[in-house]
Parts: structure tokens; sequence; C-alpha cells
């Protein structure tokens, strides 16, 4: 069970960083988005894409342009990789715990 813990914090922390990452280095045609190292950030925005469109839902503003306009841009900065982060690392410990809970009752 303690593995599980650790292994938890770990999906934690590499979410958070990826998402903060994305966050707070700008995309503008640089060559680092023509390269390798694009490949992390790219992954913190998928990451953090469903809770954009679920924000953007729930405030009312469904529209394509609303997930990247500048009244986003604290919200994002501060608290998605927070959220990311908790529901990630949340949903592989729940499945984790069940599976050694069934597991250990089969034995």
């Amino acid at each position: 069970m303690k593995k599980i813990r650790i292994i938890t914090l770990v999906i934690f922390i590499a979410v958070f960083a990826l998402v903060l990452a994305t966050n707070m280095i700008h995309w503008d045609e640089t060559p680092l988005e023509q390269s390798i190292a694009a490949l992390p950030l790219g992954l913190g925005f998928l990451l953090e894409l469903p809770f954009l469109i679920l924000g953007a839902v729930l405030t009312g503003n469904g529209s394509g342009d609303g997930l990247f306009s500048y009244d986003w841009q604290p919200v994002t900065i501060q608290a998605m990789p927070l959220v990311a982060g908790a529901f990630y690392s949340g949903l592989f410990y729940l499945v984790a715990t069940r599976i050694v809970k069934r597991t250990s009752q089969k034995v």
C-alpha cells in the first residue's frame, strides 16, 4: 500500500509540473515549438484540456476562443495544475486501491 501512495505522489508531481510548464512557457513560434523539447509541453496541455473545456462550459463561455482568452489566464496558471494533478493522481489511487482490495479478498 505504501508503494501505491508513492506512485500517486509521483503522478501528482509529474502532472503538476507538465501543466505548470505548459501554462508558464509562452507559445509564440519559437524554435522550442519546433523541437522535441515541446513534447512535454504538448502533453501537459492535453492533460489540462478537459478541465479547460469543463470550466468554459460551466461559466457559459463555450466558444473555442474563450478557452484561451486573457480572462482565463490567472485561473489556468494557478488552479489548473492543482486540479489536473489531483484528478489524475486521485483516479490512479482509486483504481489501484480497488484492485488491491479485490485481489486481497480472493486470496
